[in-house]
């Protein structure tokens, strides 16, 4: 049977980025927060991570024509809503997707590039970070990074002579032309003991700040859970401020019920939908599936949230 051309598929989302053994974050995490959150998920590996659910150990990158021509001809082929894009792996690669992505300058654009937990790399990394800041920052509808992450960046333009915040060096970001800016690990005065806060910033200053309850145990990939939440949303064409909380708010559950499968850290559970936390957003999922399969109108995703 064919598809009648009034049925729209739900949103087709591109996350590039690296595969991981443990499916906890990459784009194998992002296929599974995608597919939860109602898109159609592909996805384009710019690397490969050694390790396990414990600790990782190195980060071999792809060559960077396979990754950039694979990129290419998935967005000619298919009707891209959303892309983000994680760890790019290597300097060539970063400069092949910058120019890849400016020819699609009207899709929504999540970079979430940092891997704190990776090994340090040396003048690689930094060659790394210097080309985000010049090449692909300027051209992200949001850029998500942790405090120490956006100050290792900072100290990529700042005059040491001169005073600095958290407030100055997201302003940077923005002049430069970065759309908005997700601080995670910030606090202000507002933040109660024991949370940690996230803070969105846009050309008009501080957008939200959200605190939430610090969780027992460490968790491995909840970042990327959050990223790929909120392009997921940017794709069923939630407003960014909302899709940031949206995003939080899914992610919040899906940490409350992480589990260890191994012998490491925690990983969300990215399979579960929080019914009663999620209804403006749902309203757009729903809305979404009820148009691209209507003999599965009556039922939702509500049915399935645990």
């Amino acid at each position: 049977m064919t598809s009648s051309p009034q049925q729209l598929p739900r949103p087709v989302v591109l996350t590039i980025g690296v595969a991981e053994t443990s499916s906890a974050f990459g784009v194998q995490a992002d296929l599974s927060t995608l597919a939860t959150l109602h898109c159609y998920g592909t996805s384009v590996i710019s690397g490969l991570i050694v390790g396990d659910s414990a600790s990782l150990q190195d980060c071999i990158a792809l060559d960077a024509e396979i990754v950039s021509d694979s990129t290419r001809l998935l967005l000619e082929d298919l009707p891209v809503a959303a892309i983000k894009i994680g760890l790019p792996a290597s300097l060539d690669t970063l400069c092949d997707l910058a120019e890849i992505v400016s020819d699609y300058s009207d899709l929504p654009l999540v970079l979430d590039p940092f891997c704190s937990i990776l090994p340090e790399s040396g003048s690689a990394s930094d060659d790394i970070i210097i080309g985000l800041r010049d090449l692909l920052i300027p051209q992200a509808s949001l850029l998500m990074l942790s405090l120490p992450q956006l100050n290792q960046l900072a100290l990529t333009w700042r005059d040491e002579h001169a005073p600095h915040t958290l407030e100055s060096d997201v302003q940077w970001l923005i002049e430069h032309g970065c759309a908005h800016v997700l601080v995670s690990g910030t606090l202000d005065n507002q933040t109660p003991a024991g949370s940690v806060g996230n803070t969105l910033f846009g050309a008009q200053g501080m957008l939200r700040h959200d605190s939430w309850p610090r969780l027992p145990g460490q968790f491995l990939g909840a970042g990327a859970c959050l990223s790929a939440a909120i392009t997921a949303l940017l794709a069923h064409g939630v407003e960014l401020p909302n899709a940031v909380l949206q995003a939080q708010l899914y992610c919040a559950h899906a940490l409350s019920h992480a589990t260890r499968l191994g012998m490491g850290k925690l990983i969300p559970a990215r399979h579960l939908l929080p019914s009663s936390l999620f209804e403006p957003a749902l309203e757009v999922i729903q809305d979404d599936a009820a148009v691209a399969h209507p003999a599965e109108r009556t039922s939702s995703a509500l049915d399935f949230a645990q």
